[in-house]
């Protein structure tokens, strides 16, 4: 198993994930002609953990998470409050985040959100917004 696997089962494990994206946990891109919402996740970067003794078994990963509405924007904000709600859904999983993944292998020591922003896609009209986390995480027997 890996951190991709036990992060995915972590997020749309959640009822609150899964009730508004059906499907979701995909690496870097969503499929073509993906039924929105949903998401995906990226590892924009990895540094390994080291003291003056070697390595410490503590690993740091930059995690993007994309989530995605679709559609014309309706007079309601529709399309775009989806986006916000599942953005906000996986926000209460991984803000602050503290415990074992799914995995059984990874034991996450914090999750703390970076940054937060908004894009709009004119060629596919797609609503995302992106949260960037800093995981601190060991591999259990490392």
């Amino acid at each position: 198993m890996s951190f991709e696997f036990g992060i995915t089962s972590l997020i749309q494990g959640t009822p609150a994930v899964s009730t508004i994206a059906k499907v979701g946990g995909f690496m870097v891109m969503l499929p073509q002609n993906q039924v929105l919402p949903s998401w995906s996740f990226q590892m924009d970067d990895e540094e390994l953990g080291y003291s003056h003794d070697g390595p410490t078994g503590l690993l740091e990963r930059r995690l993007q998470v994309d989530c995605y509405g679709g559609g014309t924007l309706d007079a309601s904000g529709e399309t775009a409050a989806t986006t916000v709600q599942l953005a906000t859904a996986i926000a209460g999983v991984l803000d602050g985040y503290r415990g074992m993944l799914g995995d059984d292998t990874t034991r996450i020591q914090s999750c703390i959100r970076m940054s937060a922003r908004d894009f709009f896609d004119d060629t596919g009209r797609n609503w995302r917004r992106m949260l960037e986390y800093r995981v601190r995480y060991s591999t259990v027997g490392a």
